[in-house]
């Protein structure tokens, strides 16, 4: 679907003086037709027709190189920081980065009928958007980040990569310090913000859960006027929630407290669940049983009361499938072992829900086995850090660990010296290996751990093994 023109970008580009824009004869050229762009791109291989490729000059990869490829696969116009010899239509800027941000910005701000939600959190946020993002499309068109574009260069991508024809845009934001919400916020300007919550994830490059509270707050203080900010009252940092979102209206959630706008209630005696909004009682059937998992839930309804729209479509959450892959996907093999891959990414807030979970699933002295990944950019913390997860971990019932990334040998020592069942493996195919080795009919796995160790490598080759070497036929999501 149609984006924006060239005419649109050469303008918006132009308009800014920071950013030096010049043209090419080709650009100049094109810039006089009606010619839509279909995609923007800063990878050369994502490139269709119509795509517009920005090339970044980087420490190992520089995206002029790759001009004639991004041409080759259908590029009408580039962003380049010097001009190149091919012949395709050419912008040059003095920083692609800043040129993104301002072209997204301006796309944004051209938008009369697209509603923004902007999310982050330490832990819940992509689940929630995946929820909130579900419900709305059965609304009206909608599009969400895909995958974790979700910083300085994703974010800007995502909003060019939003059609015309999108009524609700649900973005992720994310940080790595200080003042990266406020950036994204400039760029975004959303209608709604929310907080999922406020953890340890990411702490080592932060130095302290005070200032990721801070810094993931800036998406509060940003919010323009008649924009609304969403707020999680079971939050320990609900007050600087309050504090920071004192200027716009809010919308508080809770999961008990019945005095937040939207709370979540269970009939014990039927099992619904119920979610009281205002004086609107909204009963859905979940497709998952976590707390987590409802929590993420309440937080999108809260975004869809936010935006005053019909809060009933969210009982068409029963229809739901997670559509993030590798988080918290129950897999049952045909031996009754639960296999729960949680492999995208791992923190110590999202290892202890990630636990929690695994608990719940193996309740009835079912035995439970976790797969710990280390967790990384923990700095300093690190090794308490991964010593206060196991600890949750033993107190929560697991009974069997296998420790992977070196990271995570600290709370493989401290397991041997308490007399806890523990392994060591290097690498995603030989904690693949131990798995099958520890596993018995009727155990829970969970595996879960930082990106980087591959660990969606580990439930691959469980299941292609099941067969084989656990005597199972073929196993079902």
């Amino acid at each position: 679907m149609s984006k924006f023109t060239v005419l649109f970008a050469t303008q918006s580009l132009m308009h800014d003086e920071s950013i030096k824009a010049e043209l090419n004869p080709v650009a100049v050229e094109l810039s006089s037709t009606s010619q839509w762009i279909s995609n923007t791109v800063i990878d050369s291989r994502d490139t269709i027709d119509g795509s517009l490729f920005i090339a970044f000059s980087g420490a190992k990869v520089d995206g002029h190189d790759y001009i004639s490829v991004a041409k080759d696969l259908g590029a009408s116009l580039v962003l380049v920081e010097r001009f190149v010899d091919v012949d395709i239509a050419q912008i040059k800027v003095s920083s692609s980065q800043l040129a993104l941000a301002c072209l997204a910005k301006a796309y944004r701000h051209s938008w009369n009928n697209t509603k923004v939600v902007a999310l982050t959190g330490s832990a819940g946020k992509t689940s929630t958007k995946d929820m909130l993002a579900y419900c709305l499309s059965l609304i009206a068109p909608t599009q969400s980040t895909k995958g974790n574009l979700n910083n300085e260069l994703g974010l800007p991508l995502t909003l060019l990569n939003t059609d015309i024809e999108t009524r609700f845009l649900v973005a992720e934001m994310g940080a790595a310090e200080l003042g990266d919400i406020r950036y994204l916020m400039g760029i975004a300007t959303p209608d709604v913000a929310l907080i999922t919550n406020i953890g340890d994830a990411h702490i080592g490059r932060f130095g302290s859960v005070e200032t990721i509270a801070n810094t993931k707050t800036e998406i509060f203080q940003c919010l323009k006027e008649g924009a609304v900010a969403v707020l999680n009252a079971d939050d320990a940092y609900y007050e600087l929630f309050q504090e920071r979102s004192q200027h716009v209206r809010s919308v508080t959630y809770s999961y008990i407290n019945s005095v937040t706008d939207v709370y979540f209630s269970s009939d014990v005696s039927s099992g619904e669940n119920k979610i009281q909004i205002s004086n609107q009682l909204v009963t859905a059937n979940l497709p998952f049983s976590s707390k987590h998992q409802k929590m993420n839930f309440i937080s999108a309804v809260a975004c869809l009361s936010a935006l005053n729209v019909d809060v009933n479509v969210a009982e068409s959450i029963a229809s739901y499938k997670n559509v993030s892959a590798h988080r918290q996907i129950a897999i049952t093999l045909s031996n009754g072992i639960e296999i729960i891959d949680d492999t995208y990414n791992s923190n110590p807030a999202a290892m202890k829900v990630a636990i929690d979970y695994a608990a719940s699933v193996g309740k009835n002295n079912r035995r439970l086995i976790v797969v710990f990944g280390a967790m990384a950019e923990l700095g300093k913390f690190s090794e308490p850090k991964h010593i206060e997860v196991t600890q949750y971990a033993i107190a929560a019932g697991v009974e069997v660990f296998i420790f992977c990334g070196k990271e995570s040998d600290v709370a493989y020592q401290y397991c041997l010296k308490n007399g806890i069942e523990a392994f060591y493996s290097e690498n995603a195919d030989s904690v693949a290996q131990q798995v099958l080795a520890s596993m018995q009919a009727s155990d829970v796995v969970l595996i879960k751990g930082s990106r980087s160790l591959h660990l969606d490598k580990t439930v691959d080759i469980l299941l292609k093994n099941e067969e084989s070497i656990l005597g199972g036929h073929s196993a079902c999501c």
